[in-house]
């Protein structure tokens, strides 16, 4: 109602309530459900997540270490301060050392995409778990306007049948005692609401009540009574008679 008060008056309402109760209760659990398999998803995805990141980080590591030796592999190649033969043995070292620095870097480049993918999922999860967590608050507070308004009906539904009951009884009671005469009372009812006329259509003008003539065909032929008091005034209104 647009006061926001509620008013049932038969068990149909509670019925259809109880129903929609039902229902909302099916989907409240079908929401934890589907809330708790997130939640598993997501604690999976956070741990991935970690290991794949320490191992991310190892590797990264590895990768840096190899550079950093290649870079003094390089050097020495080029120092003249060393003599040839340790020149020519870092300058023989180098591709072998390039090679693990591509396959090191090939390593870390799918460790930090897997990485990227497990993030991107835990990120998913807790978006989603947090859209299906406010769904369900919404879903709670709906299930529990919808107890509320069946109590609330319940308690109408049963003030009223107290109500019709102290009626009814009070009504044995004086009809009992004599205080109470409800063959006359329902006469006086049934009369009040018949017709005072019956007419056999909107414009029919009926019957006269004291003569009996028909309305719709002649004028009445009731004489009508004139208070003594006005005899005088009456013969002034009657039309005059013609000389003969």
């Amino acid at each position: 109602m647009s006061d926001g008060s509620i008013t049932f008056s038969t068990a149909l309402d509670n019925r259809q309530l109880e129903k929609e109760l039902a229902a909302l209760k099916k989907k409240i659990t079908k929401k934890e459900q589907d809330i708790s398999v997130l939640r598993t998803k997501l604690a999976s995805g956070k741990k991935k997540s970690a290991f794949d990141a320490a191992e991310l980080d190892a590797e990264k590591a590895k990768l840096q270490e190899i550079k950093d030796r290649l870079a003094d592999i390089r050097a020495m190649s080029k120092d003249k301060g060393l003599n040839p033969e340790r020149r020519e043995e870092a300058k023989a070292l180098i591709p072998s050392v390039e090679e693990e620095l591509r396959d090191q870097r090939t390593r870390v480049n799918g460790l930090q995409t897997a990485w990227n993918k497990t993030e991107d999922a835990v990120d998913r999860y807790t978006a989603q778990l947090a859209e299906a967590e406010g769904a369900l608050e919404r879903q709670k507070g709906e299930a529990g306007m919808l107890h509320q308004q069946i109590y609330q009906a319940e308690e109408a539904r049963r003030a009223e049948l107290e109500s019709a009951q102290v009626v009814d009884q009070r009504i044995v009671e004086l009809n009992r005692e004599g205080e109470l005469e409800l063959d006359e009372l329902m006469q006086e009812v049934f009369l009040l609401e018949m017709d005072t006329k019956t007419l056999c259509s909107q414009d029919c003008k009926g019957l006269c009540t004291g003569c009996g003539v028909d309305l719709n065909v002649e004028r009445c032929r009731c004489k009508r009574e004139t208070d003594p008091r006005l005899a005088v005034l009456a013969q002034l209104l009657e039309p005059e008679e013609p000389e003969q």
